[in-house]
């Protein structure tokens, strides 16, 4: 199977589970065997840190790298650096690299590793561990580094699940904030629009724009205008090249 097949192959059946399991430790296991399979890795492990931030491997592929030398590989210096930064660290051949992991090379090289990646795992924008991946020849550009991101990414969802019941919960709190949003959105679309004597299409884009130019959502420009109208002229009057900043009316109200 080709290796981009395989990988799609396999972000699907993990963005399935974490769609239908309750089991964060089982999603992770298949997450870093994922990693091994598609990347051609000699070995891969999540870490992450625990509640005194000491970084630790929570799994690792093959299953006999959860001791001995390739346990300590997985949480040596320059890992550790990384995650605590919330960095992504590209070594294509460690040999290239031998100051920032002098301290490693010697034990990478005994097990015949070359080629370093250590991709980082974020729980809402959090960084609070990492996928560690291990080649033994020069990583090259036939390893994907976006499919490496991407299990990270996913293996931060699984840490962010909570038992069922409390993801259906949150999902129903979610649906119901987004249609509120979305019907504030909508009205402010509708403000802009006749306070600018122009389309709703046009006014849709002005939002944006300001939103995304004050870095906020545009659910809560919408609430801002809806709050007080004499602010629609301030939005309607705003040019891309404005200083970037706190939005010039204070704080956010939804």
């Amino acid at each position: 199977m080709p290796v981009t097949t395989r990988s799609e192959a396999a972000i699907a059946a993990v963005t399935s589970q974490l769609t239908r399991s309750n089991d964060p430790a089982s999603i992770l296991a298949d997450i870093v065997s994922y990693a091994v399979s598609c990347l051609g890795l000699v070995g891969a492990a999540i870490v992450a840190k625990d509640a005194d931030g000491v970084v630790q491997a929570l799994c690792s592929a093959p299953a006999d790298h959860s001791s001995g030398v390739w346990a300590e590989l997985y949480v040596s210096a320059p890992v550790i650096e990384a995650v605590r930064q919330g960095t992504v660290v590209v070594v294509d051949d460690i040999r290239d690299d031998g100051h920032r992991w002098y301290e490693a090379r010697e034990l990478l090289a005994s097990v015949g590793v070359s080629g370093v990646r250590v991709f980082p795992v974020r729980v809402h924008g959090v960084p609070v561990g990492a996928l560690v991946a291990y080649s033994a020849q020069r990583w090259g550009l036939h390893r994907s580094s976006g499919v490496g991101q991407t299990l990270a990414d996913l293996a931060g969802l699984a840490l962010s699940q909570g038992p069922a019941e409390f993801r259906q919960s949150m999902a129903v709190d979610q649906i119901v904030n987004l249609i509120e949003a979305q019907v504030a959105t909508n009205q402010a679309y509708g403000m802009l629009a006749e306070a600018g004597g122009t389309s709703i299409e046009a006014a849709a884009a002005v939002l944006a724009g300001y939103a995304h130019a004050y870095r906020v959502t545009q659910a809560e420009v919408a609430g801002w205008l809806i709050a007080d109208s004499t602010r629609l002229d301030t939005v309607l009057s705003h040019v891309a090249t404005s200083p970037l900043g706190a939005p010039p009316f204070g704080d956010p109200v939804t």
